[in-house]
């Protein structure tokens, strides 16, 4: 049970992460804004206030996104769980059209094989059913 919800803590954390990463118009957004504020800053009260202010602002802009994040995490632990059950039923779905697909392409075989009158052993042998021990004494007319 633990490692389930290692693995949902992991997936929500990632994903939360992610989200600021997938949308950079919030990123560019943020970023615009506190540029046209020191710019504004710089302007009106001088190099040494837009210094001021940078050096007192970086932790309210720190703290802000930090804050954001924990406010956009509990979403993601409610939503991992469905995710990962989602994955994993789309996981599932995946495997067996391929071992579908695998069977019809070995009866595919198996038929070929039987219509080109293969002898027993040899069918055996290009189907992986057992391990023949190789013996270079035996001569073998072919299909």
């Amino acid at each position: 049970m633990g490692h389930y919800w290692r693995t949902v803590l992991s997936k929500a954390f990632w994903d939360s992460l992610q989200l600021f990463y997938d949308r950079p118009s919030l990123l560019s957004l943020s970023i615009l804004g506190a540029a046209v504020t020191a710019l504004l800053v710089w302007l009106f009260r001088g190099k040494e206030a837009f210094v001021e202010h940078v050096k007192a602002n970086i932790l309210i802009v720190v703290a802000g996104g930090v804050l954001t994040w924990i406010l956009v995490l509990p979403y993601f632990i409610l939503r991992a769980p469905f995710d990962l059950s989602s994955d994993m039923q789309s996981d599932l779905q995946r495997s067996r059209e391929r071992e579908r697909a695998s069977a019809i392409q070995k009866q595919t075989v198996e038929a070929q094989l039987e219509s080109a009158k293969c002898p027993a052993i040899l069918r055996r042998l290009i189907l992986g059913i057992c391990v023949v021990p190789l013996n270079l004494n035996v001569k073998f007319r072919g299909c």
